[in-house]
């Protein structure tokens, strides 16, 4: 496996294990840009918003049902790096 496998992987693992927390951040980061542009570009900001956390679902379910069963990750150590 080799390096950019590695931090894909992780990368599965911390969408999958802290997706709610990513998203939650993607919003207070567009809710503070709006409110220091006057919300000038707020459709451009949202847009981008639902973009990076339709992105960090999808790399978390990525990193699902890979497991004997097909549920959860494969056993053994987590990935780092």
């Amino acid at each position: 496996m080799g390096y950019f496998d590695k931090v894909k992987d992780r990368a599965a693992e911390v969408a999958r294990t802290r997706g709610e927390w990513i998203g939650d951040t993607v919003d207070k980061t567009a809710a503070g840009i709006n409110r220091r542009t006057g919300g000038k570009h707020a459709d451009k900001v949202s847009k981008y918003a639902q973009q990076a956390k339709r992105k960090v679902n999808e790399l978390g379910e990525e990193g699902r049902g890979t497991g004997p069963s097909g549920e959860g990750p494969p056993p053994g150590p987590s990935p780092s790096l």
